[in-house]
């Protein structure tokens, strides 16, 4: 469904901008951070005490020039919201508390009040109108929340649940937020303390990242979900079933508080998707519906070290860059797209959108690949009728993952590396390659035999992916054919020939040395 909201502004970007919601707002089921902040009326509005009394609190961080967020406001659903379920509420009291935020930093207190330029000219004396006569929940002005809560634009509402865990969250709106029936399901499935003794393991924080095959560290976020405080209790680990790990905790943790419990074993994750289930005990818990969570990981790996990294970019590369950590947490390579427009790769609609990057990496290590996107939609800015793009990792003529387009702010996967040296091998219709000498000097030598003829589009390029030279294409007969690329032009250093035909790549590594 379509999601209307006002971008975040930057110098020169136009000041009413309306755009397809960004996926840049905090996770739900992540913990949302705790803040102090003074209202216009110089009250303090802190938002654990509202959830530590109960309260599913409602965000709207905003500004007053956005048409957008006016719209929401008008709407009066919040309004309605706070007079039924707020502190003096006429349904139900002290079950939900609406937080206005003006996040817009240039903005001052009196554009709220309905001073200022209407329609708003620039968005440093833009209003859209009377914000806060009549309103009866706090309204902040403080732009401090924007990057600590993640938003993507304007306006971005955060629903948080009394346990401090994120229930909803999302730059922009659609027309079902309008009514009040969209909200109050959050409300009442939002999960409450109410019994004295309640432990968990929380959902959607535990291990789930991506990780290599072998040996893990394995660790819990466990939380009170008790009003007494929680001092002890034993957390398992099993994979397949079987109890991998056991880990006796103590602590005090107060109602809604986390704690992260890390497991003096290690449980064996096998290649492809495996399920960790968490589980804690306590004595005289009265609730066991939350005892347990199950957690995908996934341990990758590939035959070779060296590999190729496929990046399909929406139409603006130059919100993307990747980079590479090895398992001391080191980039050993990264790659930044730049903006403009153009067919060369530098955004817009007509932009190259495909790039290959060639990785020579150690042999059996684990790697951890990262993709972000500044604005937070992902991969998914594409020319219409064109598919969203991705990020995927290959071994020879075998993928080794695909983290896809529609990832919001970033996404990463891990892999463990083989020993041999080349994976980029996919020709079906090749019999046998040699590429010497190497290492060249001036020239390097290509000798192919093929079953059949076939015309092959080849490039060099370096071990950060950039294309440093482009070849004539080359027509193939069946049988023994000889190529000689002349190279005297190429600096020291390694690089990759590329061949593409049909589809199909193969990639050889040789080395420059003069």
């Amino acid at each position: 469904m379509k999601k209307t909201l006002c971008k975040l502004l930057l110098a020169g970007s136009a000041l009413l901008g309306v755009s397809t919601a960004a996926n840049a707002q905090l996770a739900v089921g992540s913990v949302a951070p705790d803040f102090t902040l003074t209202d216009i009326n110089g009250q303090s509005q802190q938002l654990y005490k509202y959830l530590d009394s109960g309260y599913t609190v409602i965000m709207d961080i905003s500004a007053a020039w956005c048409g957008p967020c006016w719209a929401v406001h008008n709407s009066g659903v919040l309004k309605t919201l706070y007079n039924e379920y707020g502190p003096n509420g006429t349904v139900s009291p002290k079950k939900i508390m609406v937080l206005f935020v003006e996040g817009e930093a240039q903005n001052t207190t009196a554009q709220l009040h309905g001073t200022g330029t209407t329609p708003p000219a620039t968005y440093a004396d833009g209003t859209q109108g009377d914000w806060v006569t009549g309103e009866p929940y706090p309204f902040i002005d403080n732009a401090t929340l924007n990057s600590v809560y993640q938003i993507g634009g304007f306006p971005t509402f955060t629903i948080v649940c009394p346990n401090r865990t994120v229930a909803f969250a999302i730059a922009g709106y659609n027309q079902a937020m309008l009514n009040k029936s969209f909200w109050l399901p959050y409300m009442q499935n939002c999960p409450v303390a109410t019994q004295p003794t309640d432990g968990s393991v929380m959902k959607d924080l535990a291990i789930k990242d991506v990780v290599c095959p072998g040996n893990m560290a394995l660790s819990a976020p466990i939380q009170n979900m008790g009003t007494s405080p929680l001092t002890a209790a034993t957390v398992e680990a099993l994979i397949g079933g079987n109890v991998v790990a056991t880990q006796n905790w103590t602590g005090n943790l107060a109602k809604y508080g986390i704690a992260t419990v890390n497991f003096t074993g290690t449980g064996a994750i096998a290649a492809g998707t495996n399920n960790v289930q968490y589980k804690i005990t306590v004595g005289s818990d009265a609730n066991a519906s939350n005892n347990t969570q199950n957690y995908a990981v996934k341990g990758s790996t590939t035959t070779n070290k060296t590999l190729r990294l496929e990046v399909n970019t929406d139409a603006f590369p130059g919100e993307t860059e990747w980079k590479v950590f090895d398992d001391n947490n080191a980039v050993v390579a990264s790659h930044k797209y730049t903006a403009g427009t153009g067919t060369n790769g530098q955004g817009g609609p007509d932009a190259q959108r495909l790039f290959q990057h060639y990785l020579d990496l150690d042999a059996n290590k684990c790697y951890r690949f990262q993709i972000t996107d500044t604005y937070g939609d992902g991969l998914t800015g594409v020319p219409q009728g064109q598919t969203i793009g991705n990020f995927k990792l290959y071994d020879a003529n075998t993928m080794v993952f695909n983290i896809g387009g529609d990832f919001g702010k970033s996404a990463e996967s891990r892999t463990l590396t083989g020993s041999a040296v080349n994976g980029i091998e996919s020709f079906s219709n090749v019999e046998s390659f040699k590429l010497y000498p190497n290492p060249a000097a001036s020239f390097v030598n290509i000798d192919l035999t093929t079953n059949e003829a076939f015309g092959a589009n080849m490039q060099i390029v370096n071990m950060v992916g950039q294309v440093v030279k482009t070849l004539d294409k080359r027509n193939f007969t069946s049988g023994f054919n000889r190529v000689t690329i002349d190279t005297k032009d190429l600096a020291n250093g390694i690089y990759m020939l590329q061949m593409e035909s049909n589809g199909q790549v193969k990639a050889e590594r040789f080395t420059i040395s003069k």
